[in-house]
């Protein structure tokens, strides 16, 4: 007797697929993450070119607990809260 094709399911490769982009974002943004905390360099550039993504990064150091870090680069680049 003939055995009928078995259909493979859509949503495995949808799955892996939106597994490997939720692990690539999060990678992403440990390692923007971890640049800003270590390089004031770093968010002095953001400070000039993506004000939104600085004050993103300060709101959740606010959050965790560290909040001398804006006090900090605001008085070292001599700028006005």
């Amino acid at each position: 007797m003939h055995k009928p094709a078995r259909r493979r399911s859509v949503w495995g490769p949808i799955f892996i697929a939106a597994a490997i982009a939720e692990t690539a974002a999060f990678a992403a943004s440990y390692f923007y993450y971890r640049r800003l905390n270590h390089s004031q360099e770093s968010r002095y550039w953001m400070y000039q070119n993506f004000k939104p993504g600085l004050e993103l990064y300060y709101k959740t150091g606010e959050i965790l607990g560290d909040s001398k870090v804006r006090t900090y680069d605001y008085s070292t680049w001599g700028v006005n809260e």
